[in-house]
Order: structure tokens, then sequence, then C-alpha cells
């Protein structure tokens, strides 16, 4: 459980940070740019490279394709977390984010033969349920343009989750940092594109965040992984969710004056209420 408690305080702080990029406008190419920097060197360092499977062997090619791909995803899905931050706010943001566990869970149970509980499935159907809920403005309106960005969050967290999973079922000998090293790699190179693209600059205001957004970041993946080689998926992800979406209901209250509407208020019961009966 101890994986599971450090996974949540990083995916908290990911969160805290994205909404200091946008309280205080920082750009954030060059932010993500240092973070992915900072994540690919540390996973480098950290990992155990002579783990990595040899191309051209049974799934070693399905590896490295698996790594990229999830790479485009992960930058994919900051822009995204950043965006429905600045948009509902980050209590909001981060239960989205963890309803997102129902998708790992399905596929572990269709996969991997995860066996559910009745009251697992019916937690997975409120999950969905739940999201639309989300939308509610604090002036009592609504705005498809909301749905759809905690759809898109709900769908790319719940694709880079999953994958997690794949990857500790396929390759459960390789070393959680030489595989995240290709994922930030990925990351990284996008970000750096994005960066040249743009004509954005990298600004001494910029290094600090993008340093600890980069720690916490890895921090977030190598945890949850560590979690997956010890625990079944049906107790990580619903402990994991319950947590995060508690930690950012309280540091959205606390910390940034977020106010919830009615709506707010139910989507966040019946989201932990999901949570509760699929843990």
């Amino acid at each position: 459980m101890l994986n599971i408690l450090l996974a949540v305080l990083c995916a908290t702080g990911v969160s805290q940070i994205l909404k200091i990029t946008d309280r205080h406008h920082m750009s954030v190419e060059p932010v993500f740019l240092i973070n992915y920097a900072v994540a690919s060197g540390t996973a480098f360092l950290q990992g155990d490279m002579s783990t990595l499977p040899v191309p051209g062997e049974t799934l070693g090619t399905a590896f490295y394709v698996t790594a990229i791909l999830l790479g485009f995803v992960f930058i994919g899905a900051f822009y995204i977390y950043r965006k429905t931050i600045a948009e509902l706010g980050i209590s909001l943001s981060a239960t989205i984010s963890r309803l997102s566990a129902g998708l790992p869970l399905l596929g572990s149970v269709l996969l991997f033969h995860e066996n559910p509980l009745i009251r697992q499935i019916l937690g997975m159907v409120l999950m969905f349920i739940a999201i639309p809920l989300a939308s509610d403005k604090t002036d009592g309106s609504r705005r498809g343009g909301h749905n759809i960005w905690g759809f898109l969050l709900f769908l790319s967290f719940g694709i880079n989750d999953f994958t997690l999973k794949v990857v500790r079922e396929l390759w459960p000998d390789t070393s959680e940092g030489a595989f995240l090293f290709f994922v930030f790699l990925t990351s990284f190179l996008s970000a750096l594109v994005l960066l040249v693209v743009k004509k954005q600059r990298i600004r001494a205001n910029l290094i600090l965040p993008g340093v600890l957004l980069g720690i916490i970041n890895l921090g977030s993946s190598f945890f949850i992984l560590k979690a997956l080689m010890t625990l079944p998926a049906i107790v990580v992800y619903p402990v994991l969710a319950m947590g995060i979406i508690i930690l950012g209901l309280v540091t959205g209250i606390l910390f940034w004056k977020e106010k919830l509407t009615l709506g707010h208020g139910l989507f966040i019961l019946i989201a932990s209420g999901a949570v509760l009966l699929i843990s």
C-alpha cells in the first residue's frame, strides 16, 4: 500500500503544479520540456537497462512501440489535464481523471481474467453515469465544451493506466525505470518539437516548476507500476482513485478556494460511491 500512497501524493502534486502554471499564465511548452527532460533522465539513471527486451524477439518490438505510443499519449494527457483544471478546477479534474480507473479495470477483467464482484461492475457503470455532472458551472449554466474536456481527460488517463497494467503483465521482468525512460523520452522529443514550432523560450521562472513536475510525474507512473507488481489492478486503481479524489477535493477547496455547485457535489458523491463499490 505504500506504493499506492506515494502514487497518490505524486499525482496530486502534478495537479497542483499544473494549476500554478495556469494561475500565473506560464507558457506550458518550456515547463513540459523541462519536466520530460528531468523525468527521462531520472528514469534512465534509475532503471536497469539490461532488463530491456531485445527488438525482434518475441514481444520485443511491441515493447518499444508501446513505450513510444504511450509517450505521445502522456504529453497529450498533460495538455488536456491543464485545460480541464483551468475550466473545472482541481477538485473536479482530479475526480474525472480517477474515474478513468474504470477503463483499466474493465481491461483487466476482459484480457487478464481478473474477476470482479457484482458491486464492482455496478461501480464501473456509476463512473460513466457521473461524468456529465462535472460540466456544471458555478453560475448554474452548462457548456458542452466542458463535457468534451472531461471526456478526453477520462479517456487519456484511462489509456495511460491500462497501458501500465499491460506492461506489467507482458514484461514483468523489465524495470520500471527502463520502460519509463523510453516513454518520457518520446514525450520530451514531442515537447521539443512543440517548443520550436510555437517559438517559445525557456525562462528562469519556468525551470523550478518544470523540474518539480518532472520528478513527481515520474514518481506517479513509477509507483503505480510498483504497486501493480504486488497487487491486482482491481485493488490498485480504486484505492489510488479514492486517494486522489479526496486530496484533490481538499486542496481545491483549501488552497484554491474553489466553489462547488450542487451538480459538482452530486458528481463527487456518485464518483466516490463508484470508487468505493469497486474497491
